[in-house]
């Protein structure tokens, strides 16, 4: 196995945020985007970091969906 391949195990879905330019995956400690090449400044790491990726939020959204309709049901049921 070579480096390459070790360092894409070391890859995690948190350790990634959407380029402000083109949408797509950048790994949190890249310069540029590998989709566009558009460069990443500080500002829009921290950025990204903190807001995390769409399909994060998209799940984070769903879960308190989720979590939401499950109380209802059971105060319903029980109420």
């Amino acid at each position: 196995m070579n480096d390459d391949e070790d360092w894409q195990d070391d890859l995690d879905e948190d350790d990634v945020f959407d380029c402000p330019e083109c949408g797509a995956e950048v790994h949190a400690e890249a310069e540029a985007c590998p989709a566009c090449g558009y460069w990443i400044t500080d500002a829009e790491h921290e950025a990204g970091w903190r807001a995390g990726s769409a399909s994060q939020r998209i799940r984070l959204v769903g879960l308190w969906i989720l979590g939401l309709a499950a109380i209802g049901t059971l105060l319903l049921w029980w109420g």
